[in-house]
C-alpha cells in the first residue's frame, strides 16, 4: 500500500471504508496508517467546509437502469459509490 497514494485518495474525499475495501484491509487499518503519517482525519458525514455536490438524480437512475454500477456512475461524476447510493435512496 503506497502511503502517498493512500494519503492523496483520503485527502481527496475517499472514506476510510472505501480505502479499506480498495486495499483489502479494515477501515481501522487505514485510519491507523494515516494517523501514523500525521494526516488529520475528517469527522463523519459531509464536513461544513465542503459543499454538497449537486447531481442529476433522474440521470443517475437512468444510468442504473442501463446497467452501470454505483462505482461506475460515481467515477463518471467524481464522487464515491456511497454518494451515488445515498442519492438514489
Amino acid at each position: 500500500m503506497e502511503m502517498m497514494e493512500l494519503r492523496s485518495a483520503y485527502e481527496s474525499g475517499r472514506s476510510l471504508s472505501e480505502l479499506g475495501k480498495k486495499y483489502g484491509v479494515a477501515a481501522n487499518t487505514i485510519r491507523t496508517r494515516l494517523l501514523s503519517e500525521g494526516v488529520v482525519l475528517r469527522g463523519q458525514g459531509c464536513p461544513s467546509n465542503r459543499k454538497r455536490i449537486e447531481l442529476p438524480v433522474l440521470e443517475l437512475r437512468q444510468l442504473r437502469e442501463q446497467g452501470l454500477t454505483y462505482e461506475e456512475i460515481g467515477t463518471r461524476y467524481g464522487v464515491s459509490e456511497k454518494t451515488i447510493r445515498n442519492r438514489l435512496r
